[in-house]
Order: C-alpha cells, then sequence, then structure tokens
C-alpha cells in the first residue's frame, strides 16, 4: 500500500502486521536498527550542528502523550526538550509558517455497534515535542538529499492566494477560513519551500513503516551515507509519482469519508438532541455550519424570521442521519 489507513473501526497497515507491529516496531526493551538524526541545538534552538547515521536503538519505556504531559513538570529532560522543541516551532512560525491544527476527532466504536466520540488537543507539549522533532528530521533530511544531489520527491507549497488572518491564538472560524486559503502541497522532484511549514525546503522520511513516500526516501538518504548503491534514479522517481500521488489521495478520501460516516452514526443514535453550531457561511438560503462537539460540518436551511453571521454560535437539532446515504438534516432548535 502507499501508505497505512487509520479509520475509526480498522487499521491498515501498509506492511504486513507481522513487520510493522513486531519486527520493525520500536517495541520496549527490544534493540531495533534506526536512523538517527542527531542534531547539536544552542539554547536557544539554534542548530548548530548535526548528522545522520544508522544506529541501533532501544526503547527504555514507552509513553503515552498523556503520559507525557503528566510528567513534563516533574522529568527535568521533558521539560528542556519541550523548552527546545517550542523554541523551533517559534522560529519556523518567524520564518513566514503558519499554525492551523484542528484539534482531533477519535470516533470509539465498541462490539455493539455504539459510537461514542472524543476530541483531542493536539496542542499539548507532548504533541509538540513529537510534531517538531519530526518536522526537523524531515527538514533535515530534505537538506541532505538536497545538499548531495540525490534524486527525491520533496513536499513544496506556495503561498495563500489570499492574505491569512494572523492569530496567536486563531478561533475555530478563522482556523476553518484560512484552512480553505491554503495552497495545496505539491509533491515533485526539485526541492522548494513549503510555506505553510516556513521551511525552505522538506519532505517526509520520518514514518517508513506507514508511508512509501518515506521508505523510498529513507533508501536514497542511505545510499548516499554511502551503506549500499542509490536505488532510484531521478526518472524512476519521476515514474513513481503519478502511481504514488494517486493513492495517497484517495488514501485520504477514504478517510475522510469513514470519518464522516461514523460520525453521522453517531448523531443517528441521538436523533432530537440539541447540539451547539457555529456558523462557518452565509448563503441565500442555506447556511454552513460546524458542530462544535464533534466538528463535523453540515449545512442548514435559513430559518425565516432569523439572520445569523459568520463566528455566531447557535443551537441546531438532529432531525434525520443517515450514513450510509451521507445524510444529515438539522434544523434550529
Amino acid at each position: 500500500r502507499g501508505t497505512s489507513l487509520y479509520l475509526p473501526e480498522r487499521r491498515l497497515a501498509m506492511l504486513p502486521e507481522c513487520l510493522s507491529e513486531q519486527t520493525l516496531s520500536l517495541l520496549e526493551g527490544q534493540p531495533r536498527r534506526a536512523l538517527s538524526f542527531l542534531v547539536d541545538l544552542s539554547d536557544d534552538a539554534e542548530i548548530r550542528d548535526w548528522t545522520i547515521t544508522p544506529s541501533l536503538i532501544q526503547v527504555r519505556q514507552r509513553l503515552t502523550y498523556r503520559e507525557v504531559d503528566f510528567r513534563l513538570s516533574l522529568d527535568q529532560q521533558l521539560t528542556e526538550l519541550h523548552r527546545l522543541t517550542r523554541r523551533l516551532r517559534q522560529r519556523r512560525l518567524a520564518q513566514g509558517g503558519i499554525q492551523l491544527q484542528f484539534p482531533e476527532v477519535i470516533v470509539l466504536v465498541d462490539s455493539q455497534g455504539e459510537v461514542r466520540v472524543e476530541i483531542e488537543d493536539t496542542e499539548t507539549p507532548s504533541h509538540e515535542i513529537v510534531s517538531e522533532a519530526m518536522i526537523l528530521a524531515n527538514y533535515l533530511g530534505a537538506k541532505f538529499l538536497t545538499e548531495a544531489n540525490l534524486p527525491a520527491i520533496y513536499r513544496s507549497q506556495a503561498p495563500p492566494r489570499e492574505e491569512l488572518e494572523k492569530s496567536n491564538s486563531p478561533n475555530l472560524l478563522q482556523l476553518w477560513q484560512n484552512r480553505r486559503r491554503l495552497s495545496r502541497v505539491l509533491l515533485e522532484p526539485e526541492p522548494q519551500p513549503h510555506w505553510g511549514l516556513g521551511l525552505p525546503v522538506y519532505t517526509t522520511l520520518s514514518s517508513p513503516i506507514r508511508r512509501y513516500l518515506d521508505l523510498l526516501l529513507q533508501r536514497q538518504l542511505l545510499a548516499g551515507l554511502g551503506y549500499h548503491p542509490l536505488p532510484y534514479s531521478r526518472p524512476e522517481l519521476e515514474e513513481l509519482l503519478p502511481v504514488l500521488e494517486p493513492a495517497l489521495k484517495r488514501a485520504a478520501l477514504l478517510k475522510t469519508r469513514r470519518l464522516r460516516y461514523w460520525l453521522i452514526k453517531y448523531l443517528s443514535q441521538h436523533l432530537g438532541q440539541k447540539y451547539p453550531a457555529l456558523v462557518l457561511e452565509k448563503h441565500p438560503n442555506r447556511y454552513r455550519l460546524l458542530l462544535t462537539d464533534i466538528l463535523l460540518e453540515t449545512e442548514m436551511p435559513a430559518p425565516s424570521g432569523h439572520q445569523f453571521h459568520p463566528g455566531e454560535t447557535i443551537l441546531i437539532q438532529i432531525d434525520r442521519a443517515n450514513p450510509q446515504e451521507d445524510l444529515l438534516k438539522v434544523s434550529l432548535a
């Protein structure tokens, strides 16, 4: 597969699970081959030196995001790591990047088919540590491939066509509006800036177990380090792009549709209930809304005698919900 797929009801791994869950997984107490990015940062998170090397690592303890957030104030190493990664993010944003992270919607389905929805904050210290470390590794990997003049596939993003609303603490409406104005992220063989990340060059090679592109680029990188002959020429990578891009688009579309299916399924179990909704757009005969409890978009016919404006929060009622038909009808409560 071109990528692993994480759906509410199941997971479709890119590689057979005997590899992704065992041989290649960072299991606690088990030595594992890795590709290590060793970066020397100053107190102000400036990159002073860095190197990439194959390594053998052993995880002493696996921690969840919540466990790291809980331990943060008690663990000096975690506290320092968070301070540095926060400064790394500030540097990126100062170079033109922008943070437009929505909370993550988690759908849980039990054995009886009952659906539960949780909203997870993805802006906690633990998420920031993982995110910035990953972005740093991907950036340095792209920089290495560029400077070594190795054939590669890069991720780039042009500046948005419309100016974005800048805010230190954007609300949901601003996040939604800004994300719609962004230019598409492109996969291409020439290194170009990634506007959204605020980086001069970028790719992804930090997840070779769950993204085929990352696996290809780690092979190229290891060849550049002198560990084996170059596996892909530029023409060969260019031939792979028309195969890889549609596969990634189909996977992203399937993930979006399945999440929407299960959210509507959840609402079908709560017909007649009332939910807060954020007005996103006003049209002549309808409104586009965001159900803020589960971050699901829908539309509502404009009720006579009422006028709402983007940014207002209203109370709506679930009238009909059919996940098989992607049908959701709501009305003003």
